[in-house]
């Protein structure tokens, strides 16, 4: 056995501190996430140390170092859970069930990593409740433990799995600094590898994680060895705590992770653990009896604390204030300590768990667990009592029919002479062109040109209005030479009279950062940004639009732009349906705060002032159409009564499309 160091047990207390801390949202601990890195540091110098000490004794053999870690950790995964999947058969409609019984799924055969990094899950922004996010750390670990014991059986000398672990190490550092980070700011991919390279991928991915744990991995050869008593003195443990604390203040949201900043956390861990002096204050600290408390109960607190902190969320719609934030703490540390003392601690002990009977429940647990996951996954949708709030949320479904086949699809590539006309005349007047708020109202403007015995070509791309300023789209994203292509066809087109132009005008002067905030209807919440580079950004967006609107002017074609359509800032049919089942004031949720609106377009507006002075342009102010501005309390509509007018948080579906397009057609624009 290692000999207990009481030291680590403090590490990891510290470490969930600022994990719990951060997903709290708690002021000055927005780096917090580096606990799960210290974690991580933490696991391969434990599980190296056993190993080594093992082979030292001649007593190293697979089956029990996978029985060892699956008394460590499956136990308690499996209880926790069972217990708030049968809280989201309660809680969620049928097809959040669906969705949360895939990702457990996934999380109790540890690739919930994978599943998250494959859907482009952004880990700093969530736009719905998650409460089994943080199993991606699990599932690095458990990977890690599943293979890497076979290291030390295929390479027998010490050398050997050394130059191993070192190589690893540093192709996994390189993978995630210059393959994993490559910062490019819209999931369009045109190959295998730039979706790799996606930020998203690498902060989940286990191999771009590899060398955090390797890192720990290395440190136990150097302290079994005793290489560090001579430095032990050189005050490199306070170094490595300076590391720890600056990599907690200063790191954010934004910072590229894994990266080489990450060596701060890792680096601070290992040269604690291999430099502590135990005469300094250092070790008290770490050694102190809170730390060491939460370090114990560090593995059950992590599992609970989260999902008691999402499913609070559901319940309170908007995040939570300071006492809700300490309430779910404290629910957690005491759902932690009876976990540990009646789950973790007999499941550890051998003598009173034997390995047959140990293997006996577990695959029991398992079974069971699985079979109930299974069943809802398939079968849900025939229970009535899971559908009473479905039609509320099936509005999130109703898009364009047509959205693959007409929306302009960089990874296919297709031209843009495969653009769908729409309507039921083959040649063409108008050309609807923008970006995915344009194209969710496509389908409704067909139906309404099919009534006039007219039809409009759909030019829309996702995120994308005429730009060359890479530092908005990256690379790839090519709207420059979309938006060139459109111009040559209008060019050589005479028959294309009008121009019909929508986009998400506050997404580009803004970003998309906006987060939810304890306000009942005020939603919109701008991040800061270095307010230079913000400038240069802007005014390059500015300048390359009017560039390319004053090309079109100079065709003499009848150019219509249209803005205003209210950005949401939450997924309104689930908010909705949500807030239906838990009886809260639906007023709040059928509606925006018209100031909040106000102030997200206060850029937009400044904008299109400049433009007015072209001659063929004809700006189109619409939120008159959504927002009553003439109550004492104004307000935009984002529902009518309980079908919301959004598929998601700032995409009209097809009823407020439909809504929309009538209420355009009142003003003569289509004629």
């Amino acid at each position: 056995m290692v000999n207990y160091r009481k030291e680590i047990d403090g590490l990891r207390g510290l470490s969930i501190i600022f994990v719990v801390l951060f997903h709290a949202n708690f002021f000055g601990f927005e780096g917090g996430y580096i606990g799960v890195d210290i974690f991580f540091t933490i696991s391969g110098y434990l599980i190296t140390s056993l190993i080594l000490q093992n082979i030292k004794n001649n007593s190293f053999n697979l089956k029990d170092f996978y029985l060892s870690r699956t008394r460590r950790i499956l136990p308690a995964y499996i209880f926790i859970l069972t217990i708030f999947f049968f809280i989201s058969l309660y809680l969620y409609n049928t097809n959040e069930i669906k969705n949360y019984a895939n990702i457990s799924i996934s999380s109790i055969f540890f690739y919930s990593n994978i599943l998250f990094s494959s859907n482009l899950i952004d880990y700093f922004f969530f736009k719905t409740i998650n409460p089994l996010l943080h199993t991606w750390s699990l599932s690095v670990e458990g990977q890690y433990y599943l293979l890497f014991p076979f290291m030390f059986i295929l390479f027998k000398k010490k050398k050997n799995y050394l130059l191993i672990l070192i190589t690893i190490a540093i192709i996994s550092f390189l993978f995630a600094q210059f393959g994993g980070n490559l910062k490019y700011t819209y999931p369009y991919v045109e190959d295998e590898f730039t979706f790799f390279a996606m930020p998203q991928h690498s902060f989940f991915n286990s191999f771009s994680r590899a060398w955090e744990i390797i890192l720990g991995c290395l440190s136990a050869f150097l302290y079994l060895h005793k290489s560090t008593n001579n430095f032990k003195n050189l005050f490199l443990d306070y170094f490595g705590f300076i590391l720890i604390i600056a990599s907690l203040f200063f790191f954010k949201n934004s910072t590229v992770h894994p990266s080489i900043y990450t060596f701060g956390p890792t680096v601070g861990t290992i040269l604690i653990i291999l430099f502590l002096n135990k005469k300094n204050f250092l070790y008290k600290l770490l050694t102190s009896k809170t730390l060491v408390f939460f370090g114990l109960i560090s593995y059950s607190l992590y599992l609970w604390h989260y999902p008691i902190l999402e499913f609070y969320k559901f319940f309170n719609i908007y995040n939570l204030n300071f006492f809700e934030k300490i309430s779910c703490i404290l629910l957690s540390i005491i759902f932690s300590v009876l976990t540990f003392k009646f789950i973790e601690k007999p499941f550890r002990n051998k003598k009173a768990m034997k390995s047959f009977k140990f293997i006996i429940i577990i695959s029991f647990s398992y079974i069971i667990l699985l079979t109930l996951l299974f069943f809802f996954k398939t079968y849900s949708n025939t229970f009535e009592t899971f559908n009473k709030y479905l039609h509320i949320d099936k509005y999130s479904e109703l898009i364009d029919p047509k959205m693959e086949k007409c929306w302009y699809d960089p990874i296919n590539k297709k031209s843009i002479n495969d653009s769908c006309v729409r309507g039921n005349k083959q040649i063409t007047e108008v050309l609807l062109i923008g970006d995915s708020h344009a194209g969710s109202i496509a389908y409704s403007l067909e139906k309404l040109f099919y009534q006039k015995n007219k039809s409009f070509r759909q030019f829309t791309y996702n995120g994308c209005i005429p730009t060359e300023n890479e530092n908005l789209w990256g690379k790839r994203f090519k709207c420059k030479e979309y938006y060139n292509e459109i111009y040559g066809y209008i060019k050589n087109n005479n028959n294309i009279k009008k121009i019909i132009f929508i986009a998400r005008w506050p997404f580009y002067f803004n970003g998309d950062d906006f987060l939810l905030t304890s306000h009942p209807n005020g939603l919109l919440k701008i991040k800061k940004k270095n307010k230079k580079d913000e400038q240069k950004r802007l005014k390059d967006m500015e300048d390359d639009f009017i560039k390319y609107l004053n090309k079109l002017d100079n065709l003499d074609r009848e150019i219509v732009i249209i803005k205003g359509v209210p950005e949401a800032g939450i997924n309104v049919p689930t908010i909705l349906s949500r807030a239906v089942k838990l009886n809260k004031n639906i007023v709040n949720f059928t509606s925006q705060d018209y100031f909040y609106f106000l102030d997200r377009n206060i850029k937009v507006n400044n904008f299109f002032n400049k433009i007015e002075k072209f001659k063929n342009i004809q700006i189109i102010n619409i939120s008159n159409i959504f927002c009553n501005i003439n109550k004492t309390t104004p307000k935009c509509i984002i529902a009518n009564d309980l079908k919301p007018y959004y598929f998601d948080h700032h995409h009209l579906n097809l009823l407020g499309a439909d809504y929309l397009v009538k209420e355009l057609n009142k003003l003569n624009i289509f004629k």
